[in-house]
């Protein structure tokens, strides 16, 4: 066992930093292409099922439509072509290791794809299968735990797994998997590295496994169990670091809420690091022992590279690559934080938080100053509302008149926004906030643009003239469709927006509601006062495809009934004791009370 485990980390070594840097670099795209394609192609059939929203309830229904059969096939075999690009290309370095011989990136990467190809043809093409399969025996634990941090995944794997006869019939169905599979572990290795068929390398790999099968079970185990405790040492010591750097440097209202949301995305980058560092451990160990068990006299053969380059082209090659990764990288991250991501995001929050008209608890409502305290205050989207002044410009205000918050008595379409700029919006808030006024929406886009989503309510005062197309147009303008859902109580204005533009998400707002009014293709989602939500309409409003979306939540015990509902979205003006609340978890209260004890000293 210590042989194995000391020659295993010599295998890993000697092409460690090699096989790091195309994990990472090869890991960032895979996920990018695989996202994007999945994500858009489901969208596209969920649209094309007329769903807005999945859920457990719906989920079945959606996945047996032939268009999305459709899509989860090309989904499969988009999965199965880059988990073959990444074995390929990580056999080669080990094989490379086992040999005790150094290999650059380049060479790496271009035997490792030929590898693929070979394997691409259709006599060989079971064997990628294999492939999928081993990955998927090493990975499971981390695509199931990735799967309960996307929504809907996660209420359909947690409706799945809270009941016992199905978790019974997955874990016997997971352990027949692994039986089927570990005979002939060993016969992409054969194929791969010796050019033996199909037939000889599945012989070749259940004669090892069965005479090797205690000392191979027990070098497996011990070597995952390795690595788990570096992943979980290399979690708990990130977290760490992260609450000494809260603590250090943020404002202690926001620290513990912002230690809760930091652990959240740390637990997503210890999955995504600990599925590398597992697939770089497993595939280091099989290949180590399939030599050991193959005859250590065997000389172990280096994989075959017809491509000479001069060392000078390839280091430029190299530095071309990179570069255009970095670059590839850079932009999509600029596109999804400056253009928005509002799918992304819902995907990967249970529960999102919108500041109401602001952070108004803290700030004037509806001004720069309380969009930039929602900001601050970790909001998802901040709720504002929007009318039209007299000469026609677009302003945030929630009242018809401008007395309760500017001290005017007049009415917003009676004034121009000349005159409305005159006025002080700060009236019963503190002189800090003196001299705010009530801002323009072309303003508030140029002003938090990629900094936090919108959901705008369109306000019907029977005076707006055009509202709903210059909303639309600014929109447009500042290219904000990502970054907006929009709202009103008129119905007549949400048929508008879709009329225009049918993929912009609509809110019906209603403050009572009885009937049957959810089904409605015209509406992605409904924003109702907390007092008549139910867990029976929530349930109802999830199997249709809509969202619900609740107002005003402003105390502790109202949050948790809201989050227990199941509801998507929270409207409210405390934002962070929001995010205090939605981020406790029965399974990580301990780490939980750990961390409020170290903030709370």
């Amino acid at each position: 066992m210590k042989f194995s485990l000391k020659s295993t980390f010599q295998t890993i070594k000697t092409n460690l930093h090699i096989i790091l840097l195309f994990e990472v670099i090869y890991r960032t795209i895979a996920i990018v292409i695989f996202w994007e394609f999945s994500s858009r192609g489901l969208a596209y059939a969920a649209k094309m099922a007329g769903y807005s929203y999945l859920t457990q309830k719906n989920m079945l229904f959606f996945l047996i439509k032939p268009f999305t059969l459709l899509v989860l096939f090309g989904m499969l075999l988009v999965g199965i072509l880059l988990v073959c690009v990444e074995t390929s290309v990580l056999t080669v370095g080990f094989q490379a290791s086992a040999a005790g011989q150094r290999m650059n990136l380049w060479k790496m990467v271009v035997t490792g794809m030929g590898r693929c190809l070979q394997l691409l043809r259709p006599r060989k093409f079971l064997l990628v299968f294999l492939f999928a399969w081993l990955f998927l025996a090493i990975n499971f634990g981390f695509l199931y735990q990735t799967g309960l941090h996307i929504k809907p995944l996660n209420y359909f794997l947690a409706g799945i797994m809270s009941k016992l006869a199905v978790r019974i019939i997955l874990y016997v169905a997971l352990g027949i998997f692994i039986l089927l599979l570990l005979p002939h572990v060993f016969a992409v290795f054969s194929m791969l590295f010796e050019h033996h068929d199909r037939k000889q390398s599945m012989k070749m790999s259940r004669s090892m496994v069965l005479k090797h099968w205690p000392g191979l079970f027990a070098r497996l185990a011990a070597g995952n169990m390795a690595a788990a405790a570096t992943v979980i040492f290399l979690y708990l010591l990130a977290l760490t670091v992260s609450v000494f750097l809260v603590k250090t440097f943020a404002a202690s209202r926001l620290q513990l809420a912002l230690v809760l949301m930091i652990s959240d995305y740390l637990e997503l980058g210890m999955l995504f690091f600990g599925s590398m560092v597992f697939t770089i451990v497993n595939l280091g160990m099989l290949t180590r022992l399939y030599y050991r068990y193959h005859g250590e006299a065997k000389a172990v053969l280096m994989p075959e590279y017809h491509y000479k380059l001069p060392g000078k082209v390839r280091r430029r090659i190299r530095a071309v690559l990179l570069a255009v990764w970095a670059a590839a990288v850079a932009l999509y991250v600029y596109d999804m934080v400056y253009n928005g991501a509002v799918l992304a995001e819902e995907a990967f929050h249970e529960i999102q938080i919108t500041s109401h008209r602001g952070s108004s608890w803290e700030a004037p409502e509806n001004t720069i100053p309380a969009i930039e305290l929602a900001v601050e205050n970790l909001a998802d989207f901040v709720e504002i509302d929007v009318q039209e002044t007299k000469d026609g410009q677009v302003v945030l205000l929630h009242d018809n008149s401008l007395n309760r918050t500017t001290g005017i008595k007049q009415s917003i379409w009676n004034v121009t926004y000349d005159q409305l700029s005159q006025y002080d919006a700060s009236r019963g808030h503190s002189a800090q906030y003196a001299g705010t006024r009530v801002p323009l929406l072309e303003d508030v886009f140029a002003e938090f643009k990629g900094r936090i989503n919108f959901n705008i309510e369109l306000k019907s005062n029977g005076h707006n003239t055009d509202l709903v197309n210059k909303v639309l147009d600014l929109i447009e303008e500042y290219d904000m469709e990502r970054q907006v859902v929009l709202s009103s109580t008129s119905y007549r204005y949400l048929s508008e927006v879709k009329d225009r533009n049918p993929d912009l998400p609509t809110g019906y707002i209603l403050s009572a509601a009885y009937g049957y009014f959810l089904d409605d293709d015209m509406i992605d989602f409904f924003s109702l006062r907390y007092t008549i939500i139910t867990e029976a309409l929530v349930e109802r409003a999830h199997s249709l495809g809509k969202e619900i979306h609740v107002w005003t939540v402003n105390d502790k015990a109202l949050i948790n009934r809201m989050k227990r509902m199941g509801v998507d979205n929270i409207i409210t003006d405390r934002p962070v004791l929001a995010r205090e609340e939605l981020y406790r978890e029965k399974s990580t209260e301990t780490v939980q009370e750990f961390l409020t004890m170290i903030l709370s000293h």
